[in-house]
């Protein structure tokens, strides 16, 4: 009898009653997760369309910086596209890199811009405002002082003297001098042509230096031999002048007072008329070959970032 009350038992299952208080437990708890677990998912969505866009502007800026296929990169921010190009209307599809903007996240305000090359700066400046379906809204502020990644290493270049022969009352040496202060650089001695990817510019220079005088420019740099000396006195100097993170990309003379005298016709010797600048096959240097008496010789270096 007793085994058949514990079979009866067993086989009850449970009540209508218990049921419903199963029922209702968890219908309470499904009101209370679900909406909670909503809102994680659109804050989540939302943090993630901000955090790729901040990585996108960090790597279009560093392609455009290094020179990736000697173009600019830009990022349209509405449809998580990095494109090639200065316009996302005529880019280079094919070279498109995109990573699709969570659902629920509308994009407004700056939502295309590229990154010029070399220097990395953005075309436009302005908030990228991200907003979610429940009104939540992020932002990122592009402004055109602020560079995004790490800093990034100088284009630079150093002088190596070659010869250096004085007569009369000649006095070159293996120094460099640079910008309005005469800052000395010795033989050798890196001078950075940018800052963070934005270039150094002199204002000025001083001529009567017992070496090179250097003017930093805004794309070419200006290298002047000065001489200035009473008649009779010569300096004759061969410095080669080495680029590292960039490359040269032309040479010039330039016409005035310190204008060197025929320096690309090949006729190189030790008498006035012996100037020469010779701009290596591989780009990454030029020889200035400079005799200087009374007046001085100028080489206008114009430069480029990256590889040629």
């Amino acid at each position: 009898m007793l085994l058949e009350t514990l079979v009866v038992r067993f086989r009850r299952g449970f009540t209508f009653t218990e049921l419903l208080i199963t029922l209702g437990i968890v219908a309470a708890v499904s009101a209370a997760v679900i909406p909670a677990y909503r809102i994680y998912m659109i804050r989540s969505d939302l943090d993630i369309a901000y955090e790729q866009t901040k990585q996108m502007l960090r790597r279009a800026q560093l392609k455009s910086q290094t020179g990736e296929e000697a173009s600019a990169w830009g990022v349209k921010s509405d449809t998580g596209t990095i494109f090639k190009g200065h316009d996302y209307a005529s880019r280079d599809i094919a070279k498109d890199e995109v990573i699709a903007v969570p659902a629920g996240i509308t994009v407004t305000g700056l939502t295309e811009l590229y990154y010029s090359p070399l220097y990395g700066l953005p075309s436009a400046v302005g908030d990228i405002v991200f907003t979610a379906v429940n009104g939540d809204q992020k932002i990122i502020t592009v402004r055109s002082d602020t560079l995004s990644g790490p800093p990034i290493p100088p284009v630079r270049f150093k002088v190596r003297f070659d010869r250096i022969q004085n007569s009369g009352n000649g006095s070159a040496e293996n120094k460099v001098f640079v910008g309005p202060n005469a800052t000395l650089y010795e033989e050798g001695a890196w001078i950075n042509l940018t800052d963070n990817a934005l270039p150094i510019i002199d204002d000025g220079m001083v001529l009567n230096v017992n070496g090179l005088s250097v003017e930093r420019e805004n794309g070419f740099v200006r290298i002047v031999e000065h001489g200035g000396l009473d008649s009779g006195g010569k300096e004759v100097i061969d410095a080669t002048i080495q680029f590292d993170r960039g490359y040269i990309d032309s040479i010039a003379n330039e016409e005035g007072e310190h204008e060197g005298e025929q320096p690309f016709d090949g006729n190189v010797n030790n008498g006035v008329g012996g100037d020469e600048y010779t701009l290596a096959a591989d780009q990454k240097s030029v020889l200035f070959q400079t005799r200087s008496t009374n007046a001085g010789d100028t080489i206008l270096i114009y430069w480029k970032g990256g590889n040629p």
